[in-house]
C-alpha cells in the first residue's frame, strides 16, 4: 500500500480543490545532487560496484509532494552521505511542462510499467540485475527518519512479500479503480454539480463494501512482529479510504 502519496489520498485532496498541493509548478528535478537520468548507465555502474539501484519516480514541474520529498529528504546531507555511497541514484521524471527527449520519455515509461508505479513520488530499490527489492514514498520526519525507515523496509521486504503482497495488490488495484471512476465524469455536464456529486456518491456506494471486506481480510492476517508496523500502515490507509467513502455516502 502506498503511503502519503497514495492514489486515493492525493486524488481526494484534488477533489477538495487544494490548489497549493497540485497543479502549481514545483521544484526542478535537475537540481537533485547525485541523481542520473540514464538508467542503463546507472545499472552498468551498479553491476561493476555490486551496488543496488535507487530509482526516484517524480513529476518535477507539477507534483508538490515530490518537491517536498526532495526538499525534506533527497537533498539533505543525511540522505546523500548514505545514498551516494550505497546506491546508484536514478531519476525517472514525468513532467507536464518540461520537454524530455523521446528516448528519455520511453525509458521512464518502461521503468514505470516494469515496477508498477502508480503515484508520485515513488522510490524503487533494485539489485544490480534490476530485480525489485522494495519500494516506498514520501513520509514526514526528515531525511534521517525516512532513511532509517526505508532501510528497514528493504530488510523486511522478503517477509512482506510472503505475508502481505497478495492483499497489498488487492488494495492497490481497488484504490486505482475507485479513483478512476471518481474522476470519470465525461458524460456529465461539468457545471451540473448535483449530478457530479451523485456520481461520486454512487461510486462510494459501489466500492465501500469491498473496502470493508479488505479491512476484515487484513485484520485476519497474522504477521511476524517485524511486519506489524507495515500492516498497521496498510490498515490506516484502508480505514482512511473507508471513512471518506462512508462520508460521501452519508452526505446530503
Amino acid at each position: 500500500m502506498k503511503k502519503l502519496h497514495t492514489t486515493f489520498l492525493t486524488s481526494l485532496l484534488s477533489l477538495l480543490l487544494v490548489p497549493c498541493l497540485f497543479g502549481a509548478p514545483a521544484g526542478n528535478v535537475n537540481d537533485l545532487i547525485g541523481f542520473d537520468s540514464d538508467y542503463a548507465a546507472a545499472l552498468k555502474r551498479a553491476k561493476e560496484s555490486s551496488r543496488d539501484v535507487f530509482i526516484l519516480f517524480t513529476g518535477s514541474d507539477w507534483c508538490r509532494w515530490c518537491n517536498i520529498f526532495e526538499s525534506e529528504v533527497l537533498s539533505r546531507k543525511e540522505f546523500l552521505d548514505y545514498a551516494t555511497n550505497e546506491w546508484e541514484l536514478v531519476v525517472a521524471d514525468f513532467p507536464k511542462y518540461k520537454k524530455l527527449s523521446p528516448e528519455l520519455r520511453k525509458q521512464n515509461s518502461e521503468l514505470r510499467k516494469k515496477y508498477d508505479v502508480r503515484g508520485f513520488p515513488t522510490v524503487v530499490l533494485t539489485d544490480a540485475e534490476g530485480k525489485k527489492l522494495c519500494a516506498g514514498g514520501y513520509s514526514k520526519g526528515g531525511a534521517e527518519a525516512w532513511l532509517k525507515k526505508f532501510i528497514k523496509e528493504k530488510e523486511v521486504a522478503p517477509l512482506a512479500k510472503e505475508y502481505l503482497s497478495p492483499i497489498e495488490k488487492k488494495i492497490n488495484d481497488l484504490d486505482e479503480k475507485v479513483v478512476k471512476e471518481l474522476f470519470d465524469t465525461t458524460s456529465i455536464n461539468e457545471n451540473d454539480l448535483k449530478a457530479i456529486f451523485q456520481h461520486r456518491k454512487n461510486v462510494a456506494v459501489k466500492y465501500l463494501p469491498e473496502v470493508k471486506a479488505l479491512i476484515k481480510e487484513l485484520e485476519s492476517i497474522q504477521v511476524p512482529s517485524v511486519l506489524s508496523g507495515k500492516k498497521a500502515g496498510m490498515m490506516k490507509d484502508l480505514k482512511f479510504m473507508n471513512t471518506e467513502l462512508q462520508r460521501t455516502v452519508d452526505a446530503q
